[in-house]
């Protein structure tokens, strides 16, 4: 088998992913087509990680490995030749010449702007939000639009980067305003996307034939709606139903705004707490919303507490042996009893061990409900209060809902006055 061992030697992990992403770009640049049967997976013992193979075009596929000394970490990256018949010798002098100006270029990243429409799963639109790195933009009833500057390679990395970054900002969308929003990663015939490369100092639209744009026509998009921007919520505490003024428009807070900001600033990390939680609050909704699998997304709720609760000053560790000093159940309780009171931290401790035992025994808890309404009261020795329920947890499922996110939002204020002390 033939090969290309190129030496590569870089410091760090992001500056290894940052060479990927230009090393592949280079490669679409220079050979005109690149496409994956990825399968990664890792050879611990000769610290080596496959990627998959790779097609150039022509029947030029190759295998796509790299060597390491520390995880993480590019020592060597690695082409070699898969096709039958075909030696890769041609290519490997492109591929090597690629491989090094990926190097010579790793800092060298376009600004790029992309545009694209974001689903709301209730009637309504957003009010208009700018930061430096992005805009909400309402639009009609169900839709807003989302522009967002990202740092590529090419339209192709840049495209990629925006559908990462979009997905991250409707998880938070999703937990500030208690609704389902969703950045569909459709291939591009299925919605206009525009793309602007700020060298050019021009809009470039991306431009499809007719047959191309056969869900979609870009002059039978929803509109964009231009108003005053950053309209803020009049209150902090809400709770029930969703943040709007009686104008069918969801609103934000500035806190919430700037923990956007900062996101996109590379001033919060992907691994930050509300985040995260944010990301498992908005599926448990996603699957809520669309299969009413009550047990579930009570599980999943419960998980995104028990995240919020390791970064809200209640997880204490072992100074010896670094353990947690507190079972995460009450963590659980004591963060909800801290903004919702006791009442509210009582369901929730139910909604706990009801989650454990459908986790651990797969039981369901109750029958589902009567599509007609009606009520008959059964027996059930198992269920906390004797009696066969609708499956609720121990708490309303809207109710949990509501609890997470008011919580994720409230720990969002706390991580952002903490940061201007």
């Amino acid at each position: 088998m033939s090969y290309t061992s190129i030496n590569v030697n870089l410091t760090s992990l992001e500056e290894s992913n940052l060479y990927l992403r230009a090393l592949w770009s280079e490669l679409r640049k220079d050979f005109g087509h690149l496409a994956w049967l990825y399968s990664p997976h890792k050879m611990g013992t000769k610290k080596k990680i496959i990627f998959g193979i790779i097609d150039l075009g022509n029947s030029s596929n190759y295998e796509v490995s790299l060597t390491y000394r520390v995880k993480g970490i590019i020592e060597k990256i690695v082409f070699s030749s898969v096709s039958a018949g075909k030696d890769g010798s041609g290519d490997f002098k492109k591929i090597d010449d690629c491989a090094e100006n990926a190097k010579l270029n790793i800092k060298s990243r376009k600004k790029f702007y992309f545009e694209n429409l974001i689903y709301i799963s209730t009637s309504c639109t957003f009010h208009r939000y700018e930061s430096e790195n992005f805009s909400i933009i309402p639009s009609d009833p169900g839709y807003f639009w989302l522009y967002i500057k990202v740092d590529a390679y090419d339209i192709i990395d840049g495209e990629y980067e925006y559908n990462l970054i979009s997905n991250k900002i409707c998880w938070l969308l999703s937990a500030f305003t208690n609704t389902l929003i969703t950045s569909h990663n459709m291939p591009r015939k299925r919605y206009a996307q525009i793309a602007r490369i700020e060298d050019l100092g021009q809009r470039q639209e991306i431009h499809f034939t007719d047959s191309e744009w056969e869900f979609t026509k870009p002059e039978n998009l929803p509109k964009f709606i231009n108003e005053e921007k950053n309209y803020y919520f009049s209150s902090d505490e809400w709770l029930d139903g969703r943040p709007n003024q009686n104008d069918n428009k969801l609103t934000i807070s500035k806190a919430q705004l700037d923990f956007i900001g900062d996101f996109l600033n590379g001033k919060i990390k992907e691994d930050n707490i509300i985040l995260v939680s944010s990301g498992i609050f908005r599926e448990a909704l996603f699957i809520y919303e669309r299969s009413g699998l009550q047990e579930v997304c009570s599980t999943i709720l419960v998980s995104a507490l028990e995240a919020v609760s390791f970064d809200a000053g209640i997880a204490k560790t072992c100074p010896t042996c670094g353990q947690q000093t507190r079972r995460i159940s009450a963590r659980v309780r004591d963060l909800v009893s801290r903004h919702l009171g006791e009442c509210a931290a009582d369901l929730v401790k139910k909604a706990y061990e009801s989650r454990s035992k459908f986790v651990h025994t797969g039981r369901f808890f109750g029958r589902i409900s009567d599509p007609s309404g009606r009520t008959l009261p059964q027996l059930n020795p198992s269920d906390p209060s004797g009696c066969v329920r609708t499956r609720d947890f121990g708490v309303p499922i809207n109710n949990l809902l509501e609890f997470t996110s008011y919580i994720i939002r409230a720990e969002c204020l706390r991580f952002m006055v903490q940061q201007t002390e």
